[in-house]
């Protein structure tokens, strides 16, 4: 486990209390606490604690984040390529 892992790993609990504050309770699913996902990821110079760095996600979606997250770096195409300009004009 990486140092930043691991620096998370002991934050997260203080995190979240610092997120419920400002945003209400951490989301849960079944009794357990969704995943924190970084958006600027660890492996990527992504701090492990940030403010604005973390979010919480559901557990299954948090799953194919991380597994298509390792694409955005790979130099494919689809993404780094401008998208629509109103995706949500419809």
């Amino acid at each position: 486990m990486s140092a930043l892992r691991r620096l998370w790993e002991n934050a997260r609990r203080g995190y979240r209390n610092a997120w419920a504050e400002e945003f209400g309770a951490w989301p849960r699913s079944g009794g357990d606490n969704w995943p924190g996902h970084h958006i600027h990821d660890l492996l990527h110079g992504g701090h492990p604690t940030a403010r604005n760095n973390v979010l919480p996600m559901p557990r299954e979606v948090h799953e194919v984040a991380n597994q298509a997250y390792p694409q955005c770096y790979s130099g494919d195409s689809r993404w780094s390529t401008i998208g629509v300009d109103r995706p949500y004009a419809d």
